[in-house]
């Protein structure tokens, strides 16, 4: 088998770094070879000659293989070529010899001839297409380093030949929010500017774009805003020269100056898969309306795959875009970027569908040479067939990633093949895609580990305890860096060489749709990533760095003076209050005044506990720990500085904008749910009974899950609108609530009547809700995270929607403490003391489940506080609601604010559902409670 040869390879292993090429470029004269794919090498230069002589001389001095006539016609792989087809149209490229105008950049003059004069100064090859206006080369001597399509190249190797920062410190050195939805697309950067795409927010009011900013201030340059299409934008833009090719979903590429985010020119990829004599798509596999793929830029020609299943070669220019040629696979082609390699002389693309079949197809003449069907899992009893995620360029073969091809894949595998003929050489049960191809072997993520093979399959290292990677790694100065998938997700370093974790942070402020997606970008220094919560971030050195992985201090900062005194405090008020309640003797004290002096003790108790999980909550964050006199200090001074109009740091920011309404809004619900279940028991007259026996939460959860699984829109809020998942919910909560009404009067409307009723509307709008989950499709991770209920969503925008309505209500029910004792005592005898007990019991229904339904509608669904809390306060103080409900408050608060604190705590970075870690908290304190406090409970 003949070799393949990786261009990339061979340069990382006999040429110098770029960094140590591009520092002595001020004084020694370089050669920068640009092999128009995104590959790009610098070498010293000789000193004597022509430009062709010179050159020689270096490519030998560096190990290159170059060959020439008058010009050099070929360097490693690449040699002059002309792309043709059926269309008609051709391409020729060959390459070119550039040297620096005045203001430092590439011009390409046809008087400088490889036989000219070489004037001592530096200057490049490129392997670009013949036209009226040849692309130049973006990389320079001012900027030595580019990354103009995702995987680096169109060999996708995943390997910067740039440098990382040595140490990843916070905060970022800048961050930037699009606030247009999700960013899914891979980075690239050149000169100056970093080029991306957010997805808008599927709606009319908030398109897709395209962004350009300031690689070192953030900054953003300019934005190209563009039709909505049929899904998330995925696809990578692609940076050629001065122009930036954009593939969208809504079946357009797009090409731009990409100094001012002028248009060109746009080119419709239109959807026409084959069909059978039905009109039914003619495959087995997935389908999708997700438009061109992300392209790649090789031998002087654009391609890229499509939903359809073509494959496509174009010639590009300022002015226009023609098809060279197309090739129809029997598959649709999702999102992922041809891979290309030169093998027996020949430039082949390779590319993959989710029919589960390689492609190899002779990317000059668009000629098929092989295609093989290497995944299917429909005889397993899967629900699709499988697909093929990427493909990789080995140095004697292919590495193919396969998976079962569902947006949560479960199942798949890793094989190597013969790049000549597709025949399988080995296989691994390996789940992953787009390793980072190393000289001896290659790197990747599977199930919580990253490995290193070697090219026979073999393990080298692996790397233990690494959260889930979702996008591709990158490779930069012997470091791996990666993001971790999950909200507020670290960004982590490894060792390239033995596999051990460096340094892992957490990028800061994030949403609770901060999950990233995205491919670091590694160049100068500087790492660029970007999240689902629609920010990009520039990791440097100019913060401070996290603690060292073996150092013997804390690592989250517990080790300092305020948190002993914090944890001093909690001990010393448990303590006392075990021997307040146990204890002490109160045994000359009458029943009434024995309660309100437990219940002094509990409110006491209650809002000490309260105040200091309050600033508690303040002082954690997924990214870490700081001391509470630090969180302290910073909420003052943030207060003080917004009622001044002052800016606030960084600290200040993330302590007032993040942490601050998060705790307001903990506080809120805990009280409101814990007001609504006391509200419930009294009304119903059971224990058992918390505010979502009326069905509130399944009605709420059923609305909202169909808003966001099929964007529903509302008449009176903008499309974009944050608050129509809320109003939404409100909205569902309170139908359900009217339709357990109705059933509970037509049938009685005794309190079994309203638990029963309660129950039919429950199971009726929680077997709905389960139909719209099925059907969620991509939003399945939004909506469980609504379901599970957090508070990582609560912001200024929200926090007081919440607090105000909740707290005015809770508080307000107190006013009614009286009555809700009369409705315990029964109907006959309140009707006695002069209640309206029907009314009345209407009335608070409705209030209730108001309260219940505003908590719900901004955090989703809490369980088991509104009945734990009002419970445990009657078992320790008895049925009186004027001592019961004021101490729910408390406890309700002090609750809720420590269930959040251990859901971010418990797993740092990834933040646990706050309904799971309530009822972890409630249930083996109630059922103690209970078993040693039983006997009291009096109704």
């Amino acid at each position: 088998m003949s070799v393949l040869i990786v261009a990339v390879i061979i340069s990382a292993a006999i040429v110098p770094s770029i960094g140590s090429a591009s520092a002595s470029s001020e004084n020694t004269p370089q050669i920068l070879i640009d092999y128009g794919n995104g590959e790009t090498q610098w070498i010293d230069a000789a000193s004597e000659g022509s430009y062709l002589d010179v050159t020689k001389e270096s490519a030998s001095a560096a190990g290159i293989s170059l060959e020439a006539n008058s010009s050099v016609t070929k360097i490693n792989e690449f040699s002059n070529t002309v792309i043709k087809g059926s269309s008609g149209n051709s391409i020729t490229t060959s390459w070119k010899l550039y040297v620096l105008d005045e203001a430092g950049n590439w011009k390409y003059d046809e008087k400088v001839t490889a036989s000219s004069s070489y004037d001592g100064k530096t200057f490049a090859w490129g392997f670009y297409p013949d036209a009226d206006e040849v692309i130049c080369p973006v990389v320079t001597p001012q900027y030595p380093d580019a990354w103009t399509t995702i995987g680096g190249s169109s060999s996708s190797e995943n390997v910067s030949d740039s440098y990382g920062p040595e140490n990843l410190t916070t905060p970022p050195g800048w961050y930037f929010p699009t606030n247009n939805g999700f960013i899914d697309s891979g980075i690239v950067c050149a000169g100056d500017y970093l080029y991306f795409t957010s997805s808008g927010s599927k709606t009319p009011s908030t398109s897709p774009a395209l962004h350009c900013l300031n690689k070192d201030s953030g900054e953003e340059i300019w934005k190209f805003e563009y039709d909505i299409g049929s899904g998330d934008e995925l696809t990578t833009p692609l940076i050629t020269g001065d122009l930036i090719i954009l593939c969208a979903s809504n079946e357009n590429i797009y090409c731009l100056d990409r100094f001012n985010g002028e248009l060109y020119w746009n080119e419709e990829i239109p959807f026409e898969p084959p069909r059978d004599e039905n009109g039914a798509i003619d495959w087995s596999g997935r389908t999708f309306r997700s438009g061109p793929s992300t392209p790649a830029y090789d031998s002087g020609a654009l391609y890229f795959g499509s939903a359809d299943g073509k494959v496509y070669c174009y010639s590009i220019s300022k002015e226009k875009a023609e098809r060279i040629w197309m090739y129809q696979t029997n598959g649709s082609i999702y999102y992922v970027k041809p891979t290309f390699a030169t093998i027996n002389g020949e430039r082949i693309l390779y590319i993959g569908n989710y029919e589960g079949n390689v492609y190899a197809i002779n990317a000059h003449t668009g000629s098929l040479i092989w295609n093989e069907q290497v995944v299917n899992y429909l005889p397993e009893g899967k629900m699709y067939l499988g697909s093929v995620d990427s493909i990789s360029i080995a140095p004697e073969n292919i590495i193919v990633c396969c998976s079962d091809g569902s947006m949560s894949k479960t199942d798949g595998y890793m094989l190597m093949l013969d790049p000549l003929t597709g025949e399988e050489i080995w296989k691994h049960e390996y789940l992953t895609s787009n390793p980072v191809i190393q000289e001896d072997g290659f790197i990747f993520y599977h199930n919580l580990s990253v490995y290193k093979l070697d090219w026979e399959g073999n393990e080298i290292w692996k790397s233990n305890d690494v959260n889930y990677i979702k996008g591709d790694m990158t490779e930069a100065g012997g470091i791996i860096y990666a993001m971790e998938f999950s909200a507020g997700g670290s960004l982590i370093t490894l060792n390239a060489d033995s596999g051990k974790i460096i340094q892992k942070i957490v990028v800061e402020p994030y949403t609770t749709t901060s999950y990233s997606m995205v491919q670091p970008t590694v160049i100068d220094g500087k790492v660029y990533i970007a999240n689902d919560g629609g920010f990009v971030y520039c990791i440097d050195a100019s913060g401070s760095p996290p603690p060292a992985a073996d150092d013997d201090s804390p690592t989250y900062g517990f080790n300092h003076w305020s948190w002993y005194l914090i944890f001093a405090i909690i001990a010393a008020m448990i303590i006392l209050l075990v021997y307040l309640l146990k204890y002490h003797d109160d045994s000359g004290l009458s029943e009434v005044k024995r309660k309100k002096r437990r219940f002094v003790y509990i409110a006491v108790f209650g809002t000490v506990m309260s105040i200091i999980a309050f600033f508690i909550s303040l002082s954690i964050s997924s990214g870490g720990i700081m001391p509470i006199s630090d969180a302290a200090v910073s909420l003052v001074s943030s207060i003080q500085k917004t009622l001044n109009g002052d800016p606030l740091n960084t600290m200040e920011l993330y302590i007032y904008n993040a942490r601050l309404p998060r705790a307001i809004g903990a506080i809120a619900v805990g009280v409101g749910l814990s007001i609504a279940g006391c509200m419930y028991q009294a009304i119903i007259r059971n224990p058992l009974v918390d505010p979502y026996i009326t069905g509130v939460s399944s009605g709420a959860g059923c609305i909202a899950v169909a808003a966001m699984a099929f964007n529903i829109t509302l008449p009176f809020l903008s499309p974009d609108s944050n608050y129509i998942i809320p109003v939404a919910a409100i909205a569902g909560g309170l139908l359900a609530f009217a339709a357990t009404m109705f059933i509970a009067e037509k049938s009685g409307g005794n309190s079994v009547n309203y638990i029963l009723g309660g129950v039919i509307v429950g199971f009726a709008f929680s077997s709905i809700q389960t139909i719209f989950v099925s059907l969620a499709g991509n939003k399945l991770q939004d909506v469980m995270y609504w379901l599970f209920g957090s508070f990582s969503t609560v912001s200024w925008e929200n926090a007081w929607l919440i607090f105000i309505p909740a707290m005015g209500i809770s508080l307000i029910s107190l006013l009614w403490a009286r009555e809700f004792n009369l409705v315990v005592l029964g109907e006959e005898q309140a009707k006695q003391m002069g209640l309206n007990v029907r009314t009345f019991n209407r009335i608070m229904l409705i209030i209730a489940s108001v309260l219940t339904a505003i908590c719900v509608a901004f955090v989703g669904i809490i369980g088991f506080v509104g009945l734990v809390v009002p419970h445990a306060c009657r078992l320790l103080m008895g049925g009186d609601n004027r001592l019961v409900m004021p101490a729910s408050i408390i406890l309700g608060a002090m609750l809720m604010l420590s269930s959040d604190i251990i859901a971010r705590m418990a797993l740092m970075p990834l933040e646990l559902p706050v309904g799971a870690i309530t009822a972890i908290i409630g249930t083996p304190v109630f059922a103690y409670m209970l078993i040693k406090k039983g006997g009291n409970y009096d109704g």
